[in-house]
């Protein structure tokens, strides 16, 4: 069994742990049936739709029958065999890593059990899937037309005319976008499964609301108007379930992110302020205010 790191891949990046990098994809344009392909296994979450053809995925707890149109989510360290089933079968991919893409997956529905997503998705989804490929300084577009054939990937350069740092912002933007486009189809999935409910359920339908437009011009009567409910209601459900209010929780995802964006050393304090919604002087004195320390300092210290 072969084990895969990021390591072996195109795009370099000196990211932390905690910070969302969409580091490789690429777009298999035909596979052809009887290609077997593993088993492996990697330390990066694999994220998957097959846009043609299927074929069978045996991973470490399942064996999942994948068809055009199949979303799927493969966890880091998972054992992953592929048995191509169909006469031409293809799918675009991108890995990711960075502690926060576990939360962000989890929102529409993905776990360690449940990695097919349940719904189609949409064109827009797709789309958002493969201008993240695209951006990539390299991605790889692969065709193996016999069983037997040697895997030859053929490498592309990006064609933008982008400089590094601003095409991973950009791959971090449509991330949020392709995560936020699987929500929506969740939410409308047509069943009374995914009609509030419970004060669980506006809490949610609450903190995904701000999650997606932290970097807009949000208040808590924005909020409170989203999900159907008076601020004031909106306020004891969240300190219950919280124990924040609705503001210091838009205040938080803002600073998370901040965290984020300041690992990028291409980015400005400013820039990154105004990514989240504040005047270099505002922003200063919230994150130090949240963490203790201010944003170059947190830079410093963290050696980013």
């Amino acid at each position: 069994m072969q084990f895969i790191t990021d390591s072996q891949y195109y795009e370099k990046t000196d990211h932390r742990e905690d910070e969302l990098s969409i580091f490789f994809g690429g777009k298999e344009r035909h596979i052809v049936g009887g290609f077997e392909f593993g088993p492996y296994i990697h330390d990066f979450y694999g994220v998957q739709y097959c846009t043609h053809g299927g074929f069978t995925m045996y991973t470490s707890k399942a064996v999942i029958e994948v068809k055009a149109g199949d979303l799927y989510v493969v966890p880091p360290y998972t054992r992953v065999k592929k048995i191509f089933t169909e006469k031409s079968s293809g799918s675009y991919y991108i890995h990711v890593k960075g502690s926060e893409v576990e939360n962000l997956l989890l929102s529409p529905g993905f776990s360690k059990d449940n990695i097919l997503f349940p719904h189609k998705v949409t064109d827009t989804t797709v789309s958002l899937l493969e201008q993240m490929i695209d951006l990539l300084s390299t991605h790889i577009e692969m065709t193996i037309p016999e069983v037997d054939a040697p895997i030859i990937p053929k490498t592309i350069t990006c064609g933008s005319s982008d400089d590094a740092a601003v095409r991973r912002m950009k791959r971090r933007g449509l991330f949020h976008l392709f995560v936020a486009s699987l929500m929506e189809v969740s939410e409308i999935g047509g069943d009374d499964e995914h009609k509030l409910r419970t004060k669980e359920d506006y809490i949610r339908k609450a903190t995904l609301f701000i999650e997606r437009n932290y970097n807009f011009d949000i208040n808590v009567d924005a909020v409170a108007k989203h999900v159907g409910l008076n601020r004031s209601y909106l306020y004891e459900l969240f300190m219950d379930a919280l124990g924040m209010s609705v503001q210091e929780f838009i205040i938080s995802t803002r600073m998370q992110m901040a965290c984020s964006l300041l690992g990028d050393p291409d980015l400005s304090i400013k820039s990154i302020a105004a990514a989240v919604r504040y005047d270099p002087i505002s922003f200063s004195r919230v994150f130090k205010k949240s963490f203790g320390i201010s944003p170059t300092e947190y830079r410093e210290k963290n050696n980013l």
